[in-house]
């Protein structure tokens, strides 16, 4: 089983990339996830000394649940977290990607732009080429 999530710092820019609107308001569907992956810029290290101090990181990991980022060149390189806080993030991240879909979904039909769930669901059937 798998003690420490490794996530390359570059996935965390494509969490700011949809947003939907509702009764005038702007909904971010990533910003329940943007609350939970704020970064202590204290827990930044080289990744040479996580290298030579892996088993005190990966306790530091699992018990703060917090964190870190490894650097190489002095450049942010791996945000590095302990499995079960990784697993709530996705779990969070989920969340919020099916509250904006719903929230899409209603925006939608108060527009008027509701369809027969039979008819989409046949247009979804023919455009993906999957058999009856």
């Amino acid at each position: 089983m798998a003690s420490v999530a490794v996530i390359k710092s570059s996935e965390f820019s494509g969490f700011i990339k949809r947003r939907t609107e509702h009764d005038n308001m702007k909904y971010n569907e990533y910003s329940i996830v943007l609350v939970i992956i704020m970064l202590d810029a204290r827990e930044i290290y080289p990744l040479s000394d996580f290298q030579r101090n892996a088993k005190q990181f990966i306790e530091q990991l699992q018990s703060t649940h917090k964190p870190i980022v490894l650097t190489v060149n002095g450049k942010a390189s791996v945000v590095m977290q302990d499995a079960a806080s990784y697993q709530e993030l996705l779990d969070e991240l989920e969340l919020a990607r099916s509250s904006a879909i719903i929230r899409q979904g209603m925006a939608e039909v108060a527009a008027g732009k509701e369809r027969d769930a039979l008819e989409a669901l046949e247009e979804s059937r023919l455009k993906h080429d999957i058999p009856r």
